[in-house]
């Protein structure tokens, strides 16, 4: 059965299976105060606890177990997976890693260090560990780890969320940066919020959302954040616009014609999805008066292009 868990501060994990309609408390097995992180694999969810380490439940959460062979620092602040593997990131032991659903853990910190991993955010094969002492990048399994903290003022990282090619980091003291090209370079956007210090920060396809200590949740369009409509990746137009029943779209790359436009709405909900077979592709569209956003993924739903799009 599908479920969701969450993790607390007082020592106890819930269970939805209504889509978070109602809340239970999972059944005993668990100790400790700190439920800081959790992560799934398949039947399997891990959930890490700030000094026990990392609990397993392999029955939905009716019974767990330690699973600490190998993980010789239990404090766990964060988890992650990458495929089949298990990523705990500790305070001061840096990353340990599991490739047998947690059975026993090897440390991964070549180029880290045992550094306090706050969290873990993985796009397709490459990881990117968030720390007290900046952002990490492994594209290796977490074998290797590299440094990519240009741009950024602060070095406290408290979470990290991904968004199509963005990489956005919520900080202790410096609010939010984000990154277009894999880390190389961040840019600072803080508009809009009111204080720097982000505790958790998560996306969807549209909207980015940032909770700030002791300030509440803020939101903001993923392009408003960005400043950027039309990433360096091919070259999009858009017309009329604003529109009615259609617009036109035009792509002067022909290699880049063929994938997928979806429109969402300003609250971020999928609204229509239209096929592009073309480099001049008529989109038939039928909505209601308003802003809208798009995206433009490939056949592989590689992101291409972001933008927004007015209907009279």
């Amino acid at each position: 059965d599908s479920a969701i868990f969450a993790g607390t501060h007082t020592g106890t994990v819930f269970r939805s299976t209504d889509t978070c309609a109602t809340w239970t408390e999972v059944p005993t097995g668990l100790i400790g105060n700190d439920f800081l992180s959790m992560a799934s694999i398949g039947t399997y969810v891990f959930a890490g606890e700030y000094h026990y380490g990392v609990f397993r439940t392999i029955d939905n959460g009716d019974s767990w177990s330690l699973v600490n062979n190998g993980l010789t620092n239990t404090i766990v602040q964060s988890m992650g997976t990458l495929g089949s593997i298990v990523l705990a990131g500790t305070y001061g032991g840096g990353m340990f890693v599991s490739a047998d659903s947690g059975n026993s853990w090897t440390p991964k910190n070549s180029g880290m260090g045992p550094a306090t991993v706050t969290c873990i955010a993985v796009s397709g094969s490459t990881i990117y560990a968030g720390t007290g002492s900046g952002i990490y990048k492994s594209t290796d399994t977490a074998n290797t780890w590299t440094a990519v903290n240009n741009g950024l003022t602060t070095m406290t990282i408290d979470d990290i969320t991904i968004s199509g090619n963005y990489i956005i980091a919520g900080t202790w003291g410096g609010g939010v940066f984000y990154s277009y090209d894999g880390g190389a370079q961040w840019q600072q956007s803080n508009t809009g919020l009111v204080g720097t210090q982000v505790m958790k920060i998560t996306s969807n396809n549209t909207m980015v959302f940032a909770a700030m200590n002791g300030e509440g949740i803020y939101r903001r369009s993923l392009w408003d954040l960005t400043g950027i409509e039309n990433p360096p990746v091919a070259k999009f137009n858009v017309y009329p616009n604003p529109a009615r029943d259609y617009f036109i779209l035009t792509i002067s790359d022909p290699s880049q014609k063929d994938g997928t436009i979806t429109i969402f709405n300003v609250a971020g909900s999928l609204v229509e999805q239209h096929p592009i077979r073309s480099s001049i592709e008529k989109i038939n569209i039928d909505l209601p008066s308003g802003m809208y956003y798009f995206k433009i993924t490939g056949l592989d739903n590689t992101f291409r292009y972001a933008g927004k799009i007015l209907v009279n």
